[in-house]
């Protein structure tokens, strides 16, 4: 799925109980990456980026991002991916302050 704002995106991670979200840094800022990690416990965040440079990677990985690689890189979304934690229990998120559902 594709979310068209940050909230339709914490709409969707919670009603579907996301592991993975690939999120672009051209779309969401590090500190809704931040967020999002914080928020979510077993969510594997995927930051990609037309142009990565190494400081972009390390502060993708400093806010709470697996992995960081270009868009077209679909080997390495796959990759970590699968690295997700697998559940055994329904994700709950941590801090839902100012996270909305559906009207």
């Amino acid at each position: 799925m594709v979310a068209k704002s940050i909230v339709e995106l914490r709409t969707l991670l919670l009603r579907h109980e996301a592991r993975v979200a690939v999120l672009d840094l051209e779309v969401v800022n590090l500190e809704e990456i931040r967020k999002l990690s914080r928020t979510f416990d077993n969510l594997t965040i995927v930051c990609t980026h037309h142009s990565p440079d190494e400081r972009m990677w390390m502060d993708a990985l400093n806010a709470g991002a697996m992995e960081f690689c270009h868009p077209q890189d679909i080997r390495s979304i796959l990759r970590a991916s699968r690295a997700a934690p697998k559940r055994q229990t329904a994700m709950a998120p941590r801090d839902t302050a100012g996270i909305r559902g559906p009207a």
